[in-house]
């Protein structure tokens, strides 16, 4: 690819011209407050995401909106007392990356994802210190 294209193309898809450390971290913090805001959700909610997540994001390059995902946060989102901006700005990030190709590092965190949803306990509340400060950019 030639140094014109190359700019072309990252201007025209900036989430894919990240370097690949960046996109990873910043995969793997928005999965932090994903998976920190699930222990707010039922049981059931937890497997439904658990699953969700497992069979349309562990491939790559998905084309998908925060439909599905607010759904199954919606007994969060819509409870006025948790802080939803970290929520809504952790799944924007994760959904952006999810359209990239897939690493073996963003593989490797969604499967641990995927498995601690799975399987954790239920808190009465997510931590608000995550919600509340996260992704601040």
């Amino acid at each position: 690819m030639s140094p014109e294209e190359l700019s072309m193309y990252c201007q025209m898809h900036p989430l894919y011209s990240l370097p690949v450390g960046i996109r990873n971290a910043r995969t793997k913090e928005s999965l932090t407050v994903l998976e920190d805001c699930a222990r707010g959700l039922s049981q059931r909610d937890r497997q439904i995401l658990a699953a969700y997540v497992k069979e349309t994001f562990s491939q790559g390059n998905v084309v998908v909106s925060s439909v599905v995902l607010d759904t199954i946060y919606a007994p969060l989102l819509e409870n006025p007392n948790f802080e939803a901006e970290g929520l809504r700005k952790a799944t924007t990030e994760f959904l952006g990356f999810a359209s990239t190709p897939m690493t073996s590092d963003r593989h490797s965190y969604i499967k641990q994802f995927v498995e601690r949803v799975a399987t954790m306990p239920r808190q009465a509340s997510p931590s608000p210190m995550v919600t509340a400060g996260a992704l601040k950019r």
